[in-house]
């Protein structure tokens, strides 16, 4: 039993590097096999399952009725497998996190992922700067697919890393979850690891990073009512982190108002309306790729499963919302899908596990929290 609650766990909290891999090639991840061989070893254990999360039951039914009907229409495996892969993470969460979910064991894997991630994509720049070495995170020999650690930013000199994820909106997406837990639902909020995500934050140039950076920090002020003097030296050494990454600052502004980053975001929405045939029904799980723009959860929500699936959501995350210990975890999880994609990939599982109702132990503790 104890196996199974470690291996669940950590397969939760680093599902979305997990999901960069694959041990035999093809579609099938590090990710799904770890999943698989949890289903295997939890055989014996299966009556011992309680609490049943039945609205991602709900969601789960959902996402496999409409991929069959969709796989009816079109007979497009590779549309009805990469919708498996989304039904296979809900199935994951609604069956086994109220029983297998550690959260004071995924708090602190979640911490050392953020600082080992974080101070790795600190060395890729400084060794990039002082020296002209490209250090990679992505072990290419067994990744589905290249990440692009040479992308310019709006014609300067500062590479974009991404750490140990394939672009920076995945790590930044990654750091911001560790942010959340670490300000509102750690027993002790450590200052200097607050710091060094908000510097991590800015050194990816991921403008969903900090955005949600900004938005957790101004929610943890005005919960708290907090301005000691520890929390003042918070926010200056927050500000103090933006004037030594001024280089990079430039760069985000430059990227916004040559709308590299905000069009890329934002456009798809109007591309997904514009191709959808059928937008009460959805398309499935095609490739976005196609579509030559980035779309975020939401417009991929709408171009997979088109109004209905618009309905459906809304009252199940509304349901999620409600009920859950982590509520600001459950709205920045949804935030993240204006300008990033945590509903309908690897990171919906980082995320979810915290939010799913049931966990023990501190989940249920309160802000405000002390600072360390």
């Amino acid at each position: 039993m104890r196996f199974l609650i470690i291996l669940y766990t950590l397969t939760c909290v680093f599902a979305p590097i997990l999901r960069i891999y694959s041990f035999i090639g093809g579609s099938l991840t590090v990710l799904d096999t770890f999943i698989l061989l949890f289903y295997i070893l939890s055989i014996p254990s299966l009556f011992k399952i309680r609490n049943i999360y039945w609205p991602y039951v709900t969601l789960f039914a959902f996402v496999f009725i409409h991929s069959c009907m969709i796989f009816l229409s079109n007979s497009d495996g590779g549309i009805f497998m990469r919708a498996m892969h989304l039904a296979n993470y809900i199935f994951f969460i609604a069956f086994f996190n109220s029983t297998f979910f550690n959260i004071e064991m995924a708090q602190k894997a979640l911490r050392n992922g953020a600082i080992i991630a974080t101070i790795f994509l600190i060395a890729q720049h400084l060794l990039h700067f002082l020296f002209g070495i490209q250090l990679v995170g992505i072990y290419a020999p067994l990744a589905l697919r290249e990440a692009d650690m040479e992308n310019m930013i709006a014609g300067t000199d500062i590479n974009r890393y991404a750490s140990f994820f394939l672009e920076p909106a995945g790590y930044g997406v990654y750091i911001v979850s560790a942010l959340v837990q670490e300000l509102f639902y750690q027993n002790k909020t450590k200052l200097w690891v607050v710091s060094l995500i908000c510097l991590g934050g800015i050194l990816s140039t991921s403008n969903t990073a900090i955005a949600c950076i900004a938005l957790s920090l101004g929610i943890y002020f005005y919960k708290n009512k907090m301005f000691s003097a520890k929390t003042i030296f918070l926010l200056f050494s927050f500000v103090g982190i933006f004037f030594i990454a001024q280089p990079f600052l430039d760069a985000i502004s430059n990227r916004i108002e040559s709308g590299k980053s905000y069009d890329g975001r934002f456009d798809g929405y109007d591309a997904v309306l514009y191709i959808l045939d059928d937008p009460t029904w959805g398309m499935g799980f095609v490739s976005p790729e196609n579509m030559g723009v980035y779309l975020a959860g939401f417009a991929r929500l709408l171009m997979y499963f088109g109004y209905i699936g618009i309905i459906v959501y809304s009252f199940i995350y509304l349901k999620v919302f409600m009920s859950s210990n982590q509520k600001i975890t459950t709205f920045v999880f949804l935030f993240l899908n204006l300008g990033s994609n945590t509903l309908l990939g690897g990171s919906f599982l980082p995320y979810s596990c915290f939010i799913v109702p049931g966990i023990k132990k501190n989940s249920n503790k309160s802000v405000p929290v002390k600072i360390k």
